[in-house]
Parts: structure tokens; C-alpha cells; sequence
């Protein structure tokens, strides 16, 4: 298959030639990838903070972290709510609602996780 350049389109009298596309699917280790990065010539691969269900990782949290968790949370959904969200804490009716529940689910983990393992 050729592709046709602009010059060539235009003596054919052919209104937009074909464009090149590359095969979408990129695969790794058998593994469908949604994006790539490439810096300096290698591929790099940044953990954002989502992770995908099919692929299997493994999470290692200092048990420390968890407390830590525990003692800044009032401070950090303030923060979350007030900078990030822009919003005023008194404008958020379920707060108590969401902070214990976030608390449990962290106290939970706590307890469960070096009991797992992945």
C-alpha cells in the first residue's frame, strides 16, 4: 500500500489524499495499553493513581501511613472541600457522613491489609 503525498493528490485532481494511521492498539506483555509516554527515547510509565483491575499490583502502605491517614483527615477533606472544590465547608451537608465512612474504610484497611497478601 502507498501513500499518497499532497503533490501527488493534487496533479491526480484527488481532493484529500490518505491520511497514515497507525495501528491504535498498543499491546505490552500480552496487555492492551490505553497511552504511551515517550521521554528521551524510552517508553515511561508514571503511576497517577488510577490502576486497572486486569493488571495485577501489588500496594505496600508503611503501617504509619495509615495513622497518618487517620490524624489528617478532618484536615485534608477541608482542604479538598475548600481549595480544591472551592466550595464552603458549611455548604456540605453530609461532611460527618463522609468522614466517618472514610475513617472506617482507612480503619478497616489498617487492620485487613498486612494480613493480605497480593
Amino acid at each position: 500500500m502507498t501513500i499518497l503525498s499532497y503533490l501527488q493528490a493534487y496533479k491526480e485532481n484527488v481532493i484529500c489524499p490518505n491520511k497514515h494511521q497507525s495501528d491504535p492498539k498498543k499491546f505490552y506483555s500480552n496487555q492492551l495499553l490505553e497511552s504511551e509516554t515517550y521521554i528521551g527515547g524510552h517508553v515511561e510509565c508514571l503511576e497517577s493513581g488510577v490502576f486497572r483491575s486486569d493488571l495485577p499490583t501489588s500496594f505496600k502502605l508503611d503501617p504509619s501511613a495509615y495513622e497518618q491517614l487517620m490524624n489528617n483527615l478532618d484536615r485534608d477533606l477541608q482542604y479538598a472541600i475548600r481549595v480544591e472544590g472551592k466550595m464552603e465547608l458549611e455548604s456540605v451537608s453530609n461532611y460527618d457522613e463522609v468522614k466517618d465512612a472514610i475513617m472506617e474504610n482507612v480503619l478497616f484497611l489498617s487492620i485487613l491489609k498486612p494480613k493480605l497478601m497480593f
